[in-house]
């Protein structure tokens, strides 16, 4: 098991709070690779790239937010942080988990953790997110560790 798939509403929403709910955001540094998040009051919140896991936390935990794209990788605390640029990559790095997501509503997360991708599926499930599936090797399709 890579990680999921599913699809959420194109709406103001705490989308990423409500994926992460439960799962320790503070193991992790969080890298902000690329990312138009729109709060509903104006402020800029991820305009940093490198983030603590409260910070970011903070930022996914405020009132409303709208996502019209999002590349969110977290990497443990005090290890190097790097380019992925693909699954290999991902897998002989010290990066946890990777977020895609794309138009507002397509999401793609990646986890080398079967018990964060457990947490983040049945967030999903809670939170009626749409056409969740399980990626495997035989299912994904992403060449590159990118959104554009």
């Amino acid at each position: 098991m890579r990680g999921i798939s599913f699809k959420i509403s194109n709406e103001y929403n705490d989308y990423l709070y409500k994926l992460f709910m439960d799962i320790n955001l503070d193991s992790f540094v969080w890298d902000i690779c690329d990312s138009e998040i729109l709060y509903e009051d104006d402020t800029k919140e991820f305009n940093n790239r490198i983030i603590s896991g409260q910070k970011f936390l903070n930022n996914i935990n405020k009132e409303k937010y709208y996502i019209v794209y999002a590349d969110i990788k977290a990497f443990k605390c005090k290890s190097q942080i790097r380019n992925i640029d693909n699954y290999e990559d991902f897998l002989n790095s010290s990066c946890e988990i990777v977020l895609f997501i794309v138009d507002s509503i397509y999401c793609e997360v990646y986890c080398k953790d079967i018990s964060i991708i457990n947490v983040m599926m049945k967030n999903c499930k809670l939170f009626s997110f749409k056409d969740i599936n399980i990626l495997t090797k035989e299912n994904d399709s992403r060449k590159y560790f990118n959104i554009f």
